[in-house]
């Protein structure tokens, strides 16, 4: 089906056509990993945000979701490795995170098809 036509928000993202419950389950297993990392703390409030631009990056226009939290961030050495299947993250002193590592494996293979 097609999502995100612009017509009735007012907003300028172009129409793509996306299986909406995959896109669903990917969105949640993102935000629900953005909010697990979240710093809490008296001096930072947790903050997670997501937001949508149009996208014409190498081919047919589409839509870039973003996902932002104030968590420790994703090294470099591990922007890929958080893909695999049963991993997880280093949280520092944080103690140990919930979740199976599947998440963002899951999130990729909806959203690459």
């Amino acid at each position: 089906e097609t999502v995100g036509t612009g017509d009735a928000d007012g907003d300028d993202l172009p129409g793509v056509h996306v299986c909406a419950r995959d896109l669903q389950e990917a969105l949640y297993n993102i935000v629900d990993n953005a909010i697990k990392y979240v710093v809490h703390g008296p001096s930072s409030r947790p903050t997670v945000r997501v937001s949508a631009s149009p996208s014409h990056a190498d081919g047919p226009a589409g839509v870039a979701i973003l996902v932002e939290d104030n968590g420790p961030g994703i090294s470099q050495a591990d922007s890929e490795a958080v893909f695999r299947r049963g991993y997880r993250g280093d949280v520092g002193d944080g103690g140990p995170v919930p979740g199976s590592g599947l998440g963002m494996e899951i999130s990729r293979r909806l959203i690459e098809g």
